[in-house]
C-alpha cells in the first residue's frame, strides 16, 4: 500500500533547532521558519515511516512537489534534470544528500548542509556545470530576473508545467506572445 506522508510542521521544535545550529556559527543563511523538504523520487521511495516521524519531530514538513517560496531544501542522491532539482538550483537552495537527513535525525537537530551538499562529479562533467557554483550564482542573482520567457505552443503537458515552474523559480515571467524579432 502507498505510504502517506504524516510529516507536519512543529513550530515548537524549530526555534530550538535553529538556535542550536546558529550558536555554533552554522546555518546562518537558513530562513527563520520551518524546514520544508522536497525529495527526489528515489530518495522518497527509500525513506521509512520511522525517518519521516523523526523529521516531523525536528519540525520539518514535506512537500510532495516543488512549492515556490516554501521549499527550503531539496534532497537527492544524484544530480538530475528533474523539475524539483532545477527549481532548487534556480532558487539557490540547499541541495543535500540523504546523509544530511540521517545525520540530522541522529543528532536530533539540523546538520550542517555544507557537510552534506550534493556533489555529483559524473553529472557535473556531463552537463559542464559545477552545482556549487550554479547555486552561488543563483543566490547572487536569479538567472531570469527581469526577463520574459515565451514557451512555444508546442510545449505541452508535464513539460510545460515543469518549464513554467523553472521559469518562475529563476525569477522570469511568462510571455503570452512571442517577443517581436529585432530588425
Amino acid at each position: 500500500p502507498p505510504r502517506q506522508a504524516v510529516v507536519g510542521i512543529s513550530s515548537s521544535l524549530w526555534p530550538r533547532c535553529a538556535s542550536a545550529t546558529s550558536a555554533r556559527g552554522r546555518n546562518e543563511d537558513r530562513p527563520n521558519g520551518p524546514v520544508v523538504l522536497c525529495f527526489s523520487r528515489k530518495v522518497w521511495a527509500k525513506l521509512s515511516v520511522k525517518e519521516l516521524a523523526a523529521l516531523s519531530r525536528l519540525g520539518a514538513s514535506v512537500a510532495a512537489s516543488w512549492r515556490a517560496g516554501a521549499t527550503t531544501h531539496a534532497v537527492a542522491a544524484t544530480l538530475r534534470r528533474s523539475e524539483n532539482l532545477m527549481c532548487a538550483v534556480c532558487q539557490g537552495l540547499h541541495i543535500v544528500t540523504p546523509q544530511w537527513i540521517l545525520a540530522s535525525i541522529s543528532a536530533e537537530r539540523w546538520a550542517d548542509e555544507r557537510e552534506h551538499a550534493l556533489r555529483d562529479g559524473a553529472a557535473e562533467a556531463t552537463t559542464g556545470v559545477v552545482l556549487s557554483e550554479a547555486l552561488a550564482r543563483a543566490r547572487r542573482r536569479p538567472l531570469l530576473r527581469g526577463r520574459g520567457v515565451y514557451l512555444a505552443t508546442s510545449v505541452i503537458g508535464d513539460v510545460r508545467k515543469a518549464a513554467v515552474s523553472v521559469v518562475a523559480a529563476a525569477g522570469g515571467r511568462l510571455l503570452a506572445e512571442p517577443p517581436p524579432l529585432a530588425a
